[in-house]
């Protein structure tokens, strides 16, 4: 009987060593799927950042042509201006 019990509290043992075991594997790999998570988490932050920095510059960018054409247009239509201004002198003194 004692042989048995003896086997018993063995046997127990070894299982309650197992699932020690299997918690530590378990607790190591949740931690990696963390980590995976994390390192997945910070790329895509990152990727953002970069994503709004090239929208910012292309935006400045634009703004900056735009502002540009917008002085090239304002001098064509002054220099259309004055000349419309002096051919109008020019019929009226002519």
């Amino acid at each position: 009987m004692a042989k048995i019990q003896d086997e018993k509290i063995k046997a127990k043992e070894w299982e309650v060593s197992q699932l020690q075991k299997r918690a530590v594997q378990v607790e190591n790999e949740i931690t990696e799927f963390i980590d995976n998570g994390d390192n997945h988490y910070n790329e895509l932050r990152q990727e953002v950042r970069d994503q709004d920095d090239m929208e910012q510059a292309l935006g400045d960018d634009i703004n900056a042509l735009a502002n540009q054409s917008n002085i090239q247009l304002r001098a064509k239509l002054m220099a259309n201006k004055f000349d419309l201004e002096r051919m109008m002198k020019l019929g009226k003194n002519g």
